[in-house]
């Protein structure tokens, strides 16, 4: 898995059963380079993986041929789901649990124009 992306791979190795993790890396891989241009490409990707729960199926439904949903739109769905905790999956999953409603400086500066961090 590329640099960035590797506590990705640990949510995936975590939510899908082994025979379905390999393709689950590939797509997220690739989807990774695709959007290697956009800016919040690391918080859609997390948006997505918490979004499919482990589900291989809805996984290839949201992004094979191609990604069905604007990445700024996956964050979204995927911040509501959550219930708003406010971070937009601009942090790693293993600091969502304890995540205390503050961002980092640099993402506040970032988002104080729209409250958004994209």
């Amino acid at each position: 898995m590329r640099q960035g992306l590797d506590e990705i791979e640990k949510k995936i190795h975590y939510d899908f059963s082994p025979e379905e993790r390999e393709e689950a890396i590939s797509i997220v891989n690739k989807l990774a380079d695709d959007y290697s241009n956009i800016g919040v490409t690391l918080q859609a990707l997390r948006g997505l993986i918490f979004l499919v729960e482990g589900d291989l199926y809805n996984l290839r439904e949201r992004c094979l041929p191609y990604l069905k949903d604007d990445p700024r739109d996956l964050i979204r769905e995927a911040e509501e789901k959550a219930g708003n905790p406010g971070h937009w999956f601009s942090i790693p999953f293993d600091e969502m649990e304890n995540f205390s409603g503050e961002l980092p400086a640099t993402e506040k500066e970032e988002s104080k124009d729209n409250n958004l961090p994209f």
